[in-house]
């Protein structure tokens, strides 16, 4: 694979940072302090916030990259944690289509 040139890498095309993110739906940011590429995690929130008004950002003390699929009890938490917040979200999408069906 070839590398990218500093042009290519700024281009919507390959940066989901740098991408259109208007009409998207809710969004959940998860991501631990100790990880290295969490400050990705607050501009990504940043922007999708500014163009959407719909997103959480959700910091996890002392957790490192990648936290969430270990054995842990953090991990399991925060894992039931993402979940119900995507269960409530569908629920939502679900009642409003239901409104509207009828």
């Amino acid at each position: 694979m070839r590398s990218l040139t500093e042009e290519q890498r700024r281009s919507q095309r390959f940066s989901p940072l740098l991408g259109d993110h208007r009409g998207l739906p809710p969004a959940l940011f998860l991501a631990g302090d100790l990880d290295p590429i969490c400050q990705d995690s607050f501009e990504m929130y940043g922007r999708w916030q500014d163009n959407n008004g719909n997103a959480q950002l959700l910091i996890i003390p002392e957790a490192p990259h990648g936290f969430n699929r270990l054995p842990t009890r953090l991990a399991a938490k925060t894992r039931a944690f993402s979940h119900g917040w995507l269960r409530h979200r569908l629920g939502d999408a679900a009642d409003s289509s239901n409104s509207e069906a009828v």
